[in-house]
């Protein structure tokens, strides 16, 4: 999910919606349920690697340098955790 957040942000729009964040293919393959990418999102709200806006709802990562390493290797990032996913599924 940081991944994908990353992938679909800019420096200049470093802001997502949250149902865009969720939706990502790959996890969709796996069968992430919805719940489970809420807690996901939740973890990484907590950690600080997040920030989540309730109105609208939206989420960027903090710091920027993060988004900007991540958005580098975003496609190989999500290609990953869904071949693991699929693997303890």
């Amino acid at each position: 999910m940081l991944a994908q957040i990353a992938d679909r942000t800019t420096v200049d729009y470093p802001w997502l919606g949250v149902n865009e964040a969720m939706e990502i293919p790959e996890l969709a393959r796996a069968d992430a349920k919805l719940k489970e990418r809420h807690e996901a999102l939740k973890i990484l709200v907590n950690s600080g690697l997040v920030v989540r806006q309730q109105q609208p709802a939206r989420v960027r990562i903090v710091p920027a340098i993060t988004a900007a390493a991540l958005r580098h290797d975003a496609v190989v990032i999500r290609q990953e955790a869904a071949v693991d996913l699929e693997g303890t599924g």
